[in-house]
């Protein structure tokens, strides 16, 4: 079973303080006289366990002593993908090399690790794609070839966890899950597929092979719905985009190899927004690439660097209920947060 760390209790509001470090000035994309597309609104950063424990004005509500002493101050790594809950907001963030998952309430103080060093169980090898079913968290867990389903509610995580996919799987690299809740679509990318489960954990078919043909795969990366239900996978050593319907039809295909505008180098994560728009990061051109949903191309932003809009190896997006682009900025060991403007 997973062992869960609740660093503080999520019910908590009387002394609220968010981890989003804002910036001190306006900045948006594309630069002026163009109209501005994206505004930057601020950054999680790697020491955002130490802004937890700082928080003294929280102690009466601390769990235990466990955020007192020096071993529970969990630390970004390298965030590779995010999900948001559509309701709730809360924010699950999957972290391979620290082989744990955060979750936290960007607005509060209030957060837990999942898996990571001092838990004991160490079930999490190698975490890489997160996603909300309902208040379960469904993590595809490469290493390990399976995904690991956990339920969460409550003022702590609950202690249940089950695993499923094993027989399955190769090796999963990202996953989503339909609007009605009905279905999980996981991409195996060793396998160069997706693999749609049930909500339950069983399989109810495959879409795909390799090749470079549409409705086949190179190690696809990552996968999101859009508005109308379709899949959207980014099939990153085909160096394109597919979308396809959830039975596999090819609605379209669109990207290259190349370093033109619209083309791609390593296509990692992508993001639907409130628009339709889909939005896709690049870890080789250091971007974030807009497109409509036939593949024509909005507008791009970012390249290689520190600072706000700035990406080192950029890889998993989400985009929450106020059309809000996160993404994670792997070895920047951050995650950035952009508002989508009108």
């Amino acid at each position: 079973m997973v062992a869960v760390t609740t660093l503080l209790c999520s019910g908590c509001r009387s002394a609220e303080r968010s981890l989003l470090v804002t910036g001190s000035e306006s900045i948006a994309w594309p630069r002026p006289p163009a109209r501005a597309r994206v505004e930057y609104v601020g950054s999680i950063d790697a020491g955002y366990g130490e802004r937890l424990q700082e928080n003294r004005e929280l102690g009466e509500f601390l769990l235990g002593e466990l955020l007192l002493g020096e071993r529970v101050r969990p630390r970004l790594v390298s965030p590779h993908s995010l999900a948001i809950h559509p309701e709730t907001g809360v924010v699950a963030v999957a972290d391979p090399q620290a082989g744990c998952i955060h979750v936290f309430d960007p607005r509060t103080s209030s957060g837990e690790t999942i898996g990571g060093e001092g838990d004991d169980s160490r079930s999490l090898t190698t975490p890489v794609g997160v996603a909300w079913l309902g208040t379960d968290l469904l993590i595809a867990d490469a290493g390990e070839g399976h995904i690991v389903s956990i339920r969460l509610g409550g003022s702590k995580a609950a202690a249940t966890a089950r695993s499923w996919g094993s027989r399955d799987l190769e090796r999963p690299s990202g996953i989503a899950v339909s609007f009605d809740q009905q279905e999980v679509y996981v991409v195996d990318a060793a396998a160069h597929a997706v693999v749609v489960f049930d909500a339950g954990g069983e399989v109810l078919r495959r879409i795909g092979e390799r090749g470079s043909r549409p409705g086949t795969f190179n190690f696809p990366a990552q996968i999101a719905v859009d508005r109308d239900g379709h899949l959207v996978i980014t099939d990153a050593l085909n160096f394109r985009v597919q979308r396809i319907t959830r039975d596999g039809e090819v609605m379209a295909v669109f990207g290259r190899k190349g370093n033109a505008g619209g083309d791609f180098a390593l296509p990692k994560g992508i993001a639907v927004d409130s628009g339709g728009r889909l939005w896709v990061s690049d870890g080789q051109f250091e971007n974030i690439q807009a497109f409509d949903a036939e593949g024509r191309l909005l507008m791009a932003f970012g390249r290689e660097g520190r600072g706000p809009g700035e990406f080192w190896l950029p890889a998993g997006l989400a985009i929450d209920k106020e059309d809000r682009l996160w993404v994670a900025d792997s070895y920047n060991r951050r995650i950035q947060v952009f508002r989508i403007l009108p």
